[in-house]
């Protein structure tokens, strides 16, 4: 989970990216041991270089009861 919090901070995508429908910029990664994902939005650095954020880490029960 660190390395992948460090590449997106690095601006690096991760190749099995998601795209959230209706949200630009808005990405979802899974958890590895089906933990749940991970949403990260996308954002630039003060040197205006693409960096992605953590936004929030989405647990399959709590996506289940916001359905």
């Amino acid at each position: 989970m660190a390395a992948l919090i460090e590449a997106l901070e690095l601006g690096i995508m991760p190749p099995d990216a998601m795209p959230i429908p209706g949200v630009p910029g808005a990405y979802l990664h899974p958890v590895p041991n089906d933990l749940g994902m991970i949403e990260y939005h996308d954002t630039q650095t003060p040197k205006e270089r693409p960096a992605y954020y953590l936004a929030r880490i989405v647990s399959p029960d709590g996506f289940l009861n916001n359905l």
